[in-house]
């Protein structure tokens, strides 16, 4: 039951989410209240303020990307087909569902930048 409730739960987020996404307001259409209210993640010269993001299989993930380096970045993770643009001085976000435990690196695309030092760990846990 209480697993039942919990994906539920996670549904109901979603559902939220695309919802917003589709009312056509900042960060493809996520209003600027609903975004403040997710986790964060943000960018600075070339690093992520975190290294580590944790997650569950089968949970929607919800990231505020901020993005307050005066440079555009990138937030990829191949493996779930992440890959969003994160524009100077711009908030987006990124939504996606792990659908397998184990490590997945998430890093900056812009050439250089991963090299760098932009790069983090996303661990999905059962």
């Amino acid at each position: 039951m209480l697993a039942f409730l919990g994906a539920l739960s996670g549904l109901s987020l979603g559902a939220l989410l695309v919802a917003s996404l589709a009312a056509g307001t900042s960060a493809g259409g996520v209003s600027a209240e609903a975004l403040a209210k997710l986790p964060a993640l943000t960018t600075l010269p070339t690093a992520f303020n975190r290294t580590e993001l944790r997650a569950k299989v089968g949970e929607t993930v919800a990231l505020r990307l901020s993005n307050q380096d005066t440079q555009s970045h990138s937030f990829d993770i191949d493996e779930f087909t992440v890959h969003a643009l994160l524009p100077y001085g711009a908030t987006s976000l990124a939504l996606f569902t792990p659908s397998t435990p184990g490590s997945y690196t998430f890093y900056c695309s812009i050439p250089g930048h991963r090299e760098a030092g932009m790069v983090g760990t996303l661990i999905v846990e059962p």
